[in-house]
């Protein structure tokens, strides 16, 4: 079934898998960890009772939006305490709802830009009436900076990314072309979210900043 998902990945229509087996057939040994799979790459789970009656175990999503485990993992190497969890918790959040999923990220981001504008004016790389300015003009501000001219390829790719998903829509699509596309759309969003997230903290840690979220 993982090599079908590829294949149906490349359909262009919002398409969902689900299997169907006995319910019996789950209490044999290894099934339960089976099941899992299942679950982790989209697949959605009918358990069939001797009646013929059919519950849901856990529901399909569709599968452009699914994001592999390994894939996460990848995408989060090197991320570690508060910011790997919170990375952690959104990821848990998009695989209940992508548009939200992506909200978490973007706001992951806004943190650790609030957090370097706090480190750099500390540091007097920057003028404290940075400190309750826009997001978009912080960045504006550090791409600006001479000192910080080595990192602005992450700075500027943080902003582009910032503007662009801080506010993911979150309305019904219309048609199934229009939500393959939405759902296409947040499964990019949320993995090159994770990407400016890495790149934008190495660049604040190179920099000399901490690099973190803030405490509170």
């Amino acid at each position: 079934m993982k090599l079908k998902s590829n294949d149906v990945r490349q359909v262009p229509q919002p398409i969902a898998i689900y299997a169907v087996c006995p319910e019996e057939a789950l209490a044999k040994p290894g099934q339960v960890a089976e099941s899992l799979k299942l679950q982790a790459h989209g697949f959605g789970l009918l358990l069939v009772d001797l009646t013929g009656q059919a519950r849901e175990l856990f529901p399909a999503i569709p599968l452009v939006q699914v994001i592999p485990q390994d894939e996460f993992k990848e995408k989060t190497r090197g991320l570690s305490g508060k910011l790997r969890q919170r990375v952690f918790d959104a990821f848990e959040q998009y695989k209940r709802s992508p548009v939200d999923g992506v909200k978490e990220i973007s706001e992951i981001l806004e943190g650790l830009v609030q957090q370097a504008t706090h480190d750099a004016i500390q540091r007097n790389y920057v003028d404290g009436s940075l400190r309750n300015s826009p997001i978009a003009f912080i960045l504006d501000t550090f791409f600006g900076e001479s000192r910080f001219q080595n990192f602005r390829a992450a700075i500027g790719g943080s902003r582009s990314y910032y503007s662009e998903y801080r506010n993911p829509s979150s309305h019904w699509p219309r048609g199934r072309q229009a939500a393959y596309a939405k759902y296409s759309e947040c499964r990019h969003a949320f993995l090159d979210g994770l990407v400016h997230i890495s790149r934008f903290r190495q660049a604040m840690k190179d920099i000399g900043l901490t690099g973190n979220l803030p405490r509170t």
